[in-house]
Formats: structure tokens, sequence, C-alpha cells
């Protein structure tokens, strides 16, 4: 792998970054800061939101259609892939911290706000673009050691979710494990963590991983989140973390002993073990994994990209080594989705979707093609809702993931 830094042009903390495809991407951090990039990177154009505000999280659900969090209740949305972004008004007073958005049009928020007698969780849901929202689960503690106070939400598809809440008075109390499987209409305790967890990442399918501070000892569920595995020989600490698989991905480890460096570590046995990829002097806060390419943003503008080992040959082509089927993204999706793949050599190559029923819905590509990756769009929007297979076929190679289309 290689380790590019980038020049963001900005020196405040960047908090989160976003990727749609290989080249386009946007972060964003304090001071209002929103940065985007159409070339991967090579140049990032700085604007400002408003004068001085949090900005938190940024998703695109596709390449115009993206949405900020931040603190004060603020939440943005652009439709020109972040030429413009309009402040939508919603009328709750709340902190957010976290977002989901599985379609065009449906989202979840999750966020808190303390006060000096008591403190307040929710989590939000809309279907309409976050044209309106409405109130899925709030919880007022008048109990500083017992409030629960949502920091994370996430969903799988449109019934399956999870959310961490949690007092956060100090490093030792413990995270509540949330879930639905109804689209937010019931949420349930199913566990908690003796420990202070704050991020949440779906790994693959029934695979979680939790961390998020620097106290915050990375770990792992298999079964959805009602037991989790701890891996504490080393203090990984997870600061921030993204997995590539269940097992596979990376964190960023922090510990008092190290002299103030920050280390990026691999894994691919979910934690058991770690391998050092990177040393840094800036807490990283936000990373993002697309087709194969790891971003990572975190304190005084810092923004870096991790490349994927490749052969670069002839003509000064870069080569993969090996054949590949990306996830495709977004997904969940609505109604269109981009498909990436690789290839190590020239061939005939056919990428199709199925139904679940094995029916061939669609035909994307059927021809020889050069060495090299590609990326295709699927447009589901004469498909109805459901779960589909894409099968990249060629050079005695059968690879096939599945995609959710949501109306």
């Amino acid at each position: 792998q290689v380790w590019e830094t980038q020049n963001s042009g900005v020196s405040v903390t960047i908090r989160d970054v976003c990727f749609v495809d290989s080249l386009n991407g946007w972060a964003v951090g304090d001071s209002s800061t929103i940065l985007s990039t159409i070339d991967g990177g090579k140049n990032w154009i700085s604007k400002r939101y408003s004068s001085n505000q949090t900005l938190l999280k940024v998703q695109f659900v596709s390449r115009n259609l993206g949405y900020i969090i931040g603190v004060n209740g603020l939440i943005l949305s652009t439709e020109d892939g972040g030429m413009n972004w309009n402040s939508i008004i919603h009328g709750y007073d709340i902190n957010f911290s976290d977002m989901c958005f599985i379609s065009e049009n449906e989202g979840y928020l999750a966020g808190y706000k303390t006060f000096a007698d008591h403190g307040i969780g929710l989590i939000l849901h809309t279907t309409n673009r976050g044209n309106t929202f409405e109130k899925q689960l709030e919880i007022i503690s008048y109990d500083q050691f017992s409030a629960k106070l949502f920091t994370a939400v996430k969903f799988s598809n449109d019934k399956v979710g999870w959310a961490l809440a949690g007092d956060y008075v100090d490093n030792f109390s413990p995270t509540y494990i949330y879930r639905t499987n109804d689209g937010g209409k019931t949420w349930n305790i199913i566990g908690q963590i003796n420990s202070n967890q704050n991020k949440l990442r779906i790994a693959d399918n029934d695979t979680l991983w939790v961390g998020g501070t620097t106290y915050s000892y990375f770990a792992t569920s298999y079964d959805g989140g009602f037991n989790w595995n701890f891996n504490q020989n080393d203090n990984n600490y997870a600061i921030s973390f993204c997995p590539e698989s269940g097992l596979k991905g990376w964190i960023c480890n922090y510990k008092l002993s190290s002299g103030n460096l920050k280390k990026i570590l691999y894994t691919n046995d979910a934690g058991n073990t770690w391998k050092e990829e990177l040393q840094l002097q800036q807490f990283v806060l936000g990373m993002s994994l697309i087709h194969a390419h790891l971003w990572i943003v975190g304190q005084q503008g810092l923004i870096m990209r991790r490349k994927p080992l490749i052969n670069s040959v002839k003509n000064g082509i870069d080569i993969p080594t090996s054949f590949h089927l990306y996830q495709n993204y977004p997904n969940p999706f609505n109604p269109t989705t981009t498909i990436r793949y690789q290839i190590p050599q020239e061939g005939q190559i056919s990428l199709k979707v199925y139904d679940m029923l094995g029916r061939e819905v669609a035909q994307l590509v059927n021809e020889v093609k050069r060495a090299g990756e590609y990326t295709v769009s699927f447009d589901g929007s004469k498909l109805s809702s459901g779960v589909y297979i894409y099968k990249l076929v060629g050079n005695n190679v059968n690879l096939s993931k599945k995609m959710i289309l949501v109306k």
C-alpha cells in the first residue's frame, strides 16, 4: 500500500470524509469548513457555510445529493454536488452526532443535548429528503449517570438498524446497544458494553464494529450486537475505524505511553492481531473506504489517502493484480447505484444483474475488456424494491455480490 498526504488547504480539524467514487469526495470540520474534490484529492476546494459552527458528519447518497449534520441542530443538504448548501429547518434543539441515509428520501439522525438538570437523547427519521422529521425515540433523564445520549445510528437495510447511547460522564460509563427490526418504529436495548463507545460501523451483515474515543477499546460483534468481543492485550483504543469486511479493516490507535504518536493499524482477523501501517502526530477523526482507497482526516487539516498495491506496467497505466468486484455504492440505493470492478488481464467480461429467483434483469457489460479498473451505473427505476445479485464473469472467474433497491 502507498500512503500519500493531500493538501487540504486548511488548518482546522477535519472530522469526517465521504467519497462516492475514487474521484468525488467531501470532507467537513470545524469553523463550518466544507471541502470537496473531483480529482481524488489532488485538489481540494474549501468553502464555509457560516461562521464558526462545528460540522461533524457528511454523507452523500448519490453524486449530487448529500447531507451534513452538526451541533446546535444543524442539518444541511445539497442537490448539486455541494455547490450550494441549504439549511433544513426541523424544530429540534439537539446536537446531532450521527446520520444514516439508506436512500435519497429516507434517513435517520441521532443526537443529544444536556442541560443543567436533565439530558435528552433523540433518534429522528425522515422519508422525504429531510423536508420533515418524525421523532422515533426520545429519552429524557434527570440523572446524569443514567442518561441515554445517542451518539451513533446505522442501518443495514430499511428494517434493521442499531444505535449507541450512554451517559458519557467518564471513561468507564457503559454504552447501551439499541436495535430495531421494523425501521425504527420500536427500539430495544439488546445489551451493553462496559466501555465508552460513541462510533458504530456495520462491517458485514450482522457484524458490527465500535469504538470512538481515546479510551474506547475496539470491539466487534458477530451476532448483531448481542455479544461483543474485545482485544485489550495491546490497549488498542479505537479513536476512529473503518471496516473493509467483517474481519478486515483499520483503526486509529492512541496510547498514552506512545509518546503522543497516533498509529494506523490494520487487522485481518477482527482485531486479534494488528499490523502497524502509519504513524502520525494528529488524531484521525474520520475514515472513508471506497473502491479500495482509504481516506483519513483529522487535526490540523489532515487528509491522507491509502492507495492499494498495484503493478504499474506499460504506458504508465496502473494494472490490477487480481480480479475484484466491489460493493456497489450507495447501497441500499434508489434508483441508481455504481458498480466497480477490476480485471488483471484482457478477456471477455460479463456483468449482469439477477433477481433472487435467478432471473436476469439487466446486462451491464458483455464485451472484451483490457486489464484495468471500471465503473458502471445501474438504474433500477423499472424494478421493484428488493435484493438483487450482480455477477462478474470472465477468464474462469465468477464473482457476485448482493445489493438492495429501496423505493
